[in-house]
């Protein structure tokens, strides 16, 4: 009887301590998963939610690693074992999110100021299979001797089955929800969308493609030159801007 009474509080420290790491690493994984998804299946203000989330968890995860295994005792270690493991924790998230989940880009060229002006860093997703208007991806070049380079950085304006005209410098976009046509980034614009020798455009985006154009229309090289884009050469989506 009297090993059952020390044997059961002991149990019961590290039946806690497992539930505390599999809630910590839960609340990490909802985090990276929100990063991932941003702006295509979760608002923008839940999505922003996921740094905190993936720091609770690191948090809950070092306070299980660094509950005292004492069998006599309950109590936790300092705190500051608990911070240099959250700490630990966080840099190892952010080194298999880098290397499995995210992209970092440096933006060379002024196609998509002033929103992303030359020279900013860019952390974009490695996965993207929901295209919607508004978004900034990167991209491969259809042809990189044209571009000057292989990777470049666009906004959708158009997704699959979308028409798209331009004429007289205005970019229209019809759509299922917009059968009278609509302009889908009028305040993100800089410059007047024109084309080669102002030649009209009128085109139906084919399934799986997106049009892409830059922000800087005056000075972008996109869909007005080649043409929808494949998703096959949208390597992700941005998610956040880092800045110069």
């Amino acid at each position: 009887m009297q090993n059952q009474s020390k044997q059961n509080p002991r149990a019961a420290i590290q039946l806690k301590r497992v539930f505390t790491s599999i809630k910590g690493w839960i609340c990490i994984l909802v985090g990276l998963g929100l990063l991932i998804v941003q702006g295509q299946v979760f608002p923008g203000s839940l999505a922003s939610a996921s740094p905190f989330l993936i720091m609770l968890g690191a948090f809950s995860v070092a306070i299980a690693i660094t509950t005292a295994k004492d069998e006599r005792s309950s109590l936790k270690r300092p705190v500051n074992k608990v911070a240099k493991v959250v700490v630990i924790l966080v840099l190892i998230v952010i080194v298999i999110a880098r290397l499995v989940l995210f992209n970092l880009y440096t933006i060379n060229g002024p196609s998509m100021a002033p929103n992303y002006p030359n020279g900013s860093k860019v952390v974009s997703t490695r996965f993207y299979g929901s295209p919607r208007i508004g978004d900034v991806v990167i991209i491969n070049f259809p042809d990189p001797s044209v571009a000057g380079t292989k990777v470049g950085i666009k906004r959708i304006v158009a997704v699959g089955g979308d028409k798209v005209t331009i004429q007289n410098g205005m970019l229209t976009v019809f759509d299922s929800t917009h059968p009278g046509g609509f302009v889908p980034d009028s305040n993100l614009v800089n410059g007047e969308t024109s084309t080669t020798n102002n030649a009209p455009i009128s085109i139906t985006i084919p399934v799986n493609d997106v049009y892409v154009l830059g922000d800087n229309r005056a000075d972008s090289l996109d869909s007005r030159e080649f043409g929808p884009l494949p998703m096959s050469a949208v390597l992700g989506k941005v998610i956040l801007n880092l800045g110069g």
